[in-house]
């Protein structure tokens, strides 16, 4: 094989390897991305309106994530922010919308601490998410609770919720694996981690004893029912029991009837003949009268 034709293959296996990887880049991307932030991905998708458009947004947040000074925080500003979440834990038990909305003014004073431009609601979850996407929808669901608390629209379950959301974030923020956060400081935490426990046993106290009432009217209604027809089943065989001997009763009673009427010219003949030996006995009787 001449110099000039394996040139040839080799610039052709080149440039099918070339095509190849710019044909494959987009998806291989598309992985990349999608494994990286979860359902982060499928949101963007569906606010982006499609898979091409949900890419390049996400690297967009990318590449300005590389240009953010971002920076731990010191130990004393974690301190504080620990106590500010006990704060927040007490704050609940008597008011859970107050709770809630100083939980989400806790999350953006960390954020800014630790270098998160506080350009707004929007960017800050767009921020947020490269580093912490699996706690972006979290934050999503709290932030959209503690807002509607403000025209009473949440319930004190919905709240409830929202500061379990808050949470999270508040720990994986602050680098504490999820449910270890120590709320032991000064015996405050364990007192907000009590009464939390307590309003969210009474909670689901109060939704199972609901659940049960609804329960025990449907099956009351249910057994109302069952009576209600069995007594019109029970009527109805009744009424049909005694229109069936009703009739039976007319029918039978013309047949009954018809002897009787037969028997009564016979009786009147029998009365009206006259015994041949009884009438001299009357005309004799008659002329001694006379």
């Amino acid at each position: 094989m001449s110099p000039g034709i394996i040139a040839l293959i080799i610039v052709v296996i080149v440039a099918v390897l070339i095509v190849g990887f710019v044909f494959a880049r987009p998806q291989l991307q598309r992985q990349r991305l999608r494994m990286r932030y979860g359902p982060e991905y499928d949101h963007v998708v569906r606010e982006r309106g499609g898979h091409n458009e949900a890419v390049r947004e996400l690297l967009a947040r990318e590449r300005r994530h590389k240009e953010l000074n971002l920076r731990p925080l010191d130990p004393a500003r974690r301190d504080h922010f620990q106590t500010e979440w006990l704060t927040v834990q007490e704050r609940f038990v008597d008011t859970p919308g107050g709770a809630a909305q100083e939980a989400d003014r806790l999350i953006t004073s960390i954020m800014t601490d630790q270098g998160y431009p506080d350009e707004g609601y929007e960017q800050r979850v767009a921020d947020l998410s490269v580093e912490h996407a699996r706690a972006t929808d979290r934050y999503r669901k709290a932030h959209d609770i503690a807002a509607r608390s403000t025209g009473d629209a949440a319930t004190t379950e919905d709240l409830r919720q929202a500061l379990v959301h808050y949470r999270a974030l508040f720990e994986e923020l602050l680098g504490v694996r999820e449910g270890t956060l120590d709320t032991t400081t000064s015996g405050r935490g364990r007192h907000a981690s009590t009464k939390d426990e307590e309003r969210a046993a009474a909670a689901e106290d109060h939704a199972a004893t609901k659940d049960e009432e609804r329960a025990a009217v449907e099956e009351d209604r249910a057994a109302t029912k069952d009576e209600e027809r069995a007594a019109a089943a029970e009527d109805r065989a009744v009424t049909e029991d005694e229109e069936r001997a009703a009739v039976e009763e007319d029918r039978a009673a013309p047949a009954d009837d018809e002897p009787r009427t037969a028997t009564r010219p016979r009786r009147r003949a029998r009365d009206e003949r006259v015994d041949p030996a009884e009438a001299p006995a009357d005309d004799e009787s008659a002329g001694r009268k006379r």
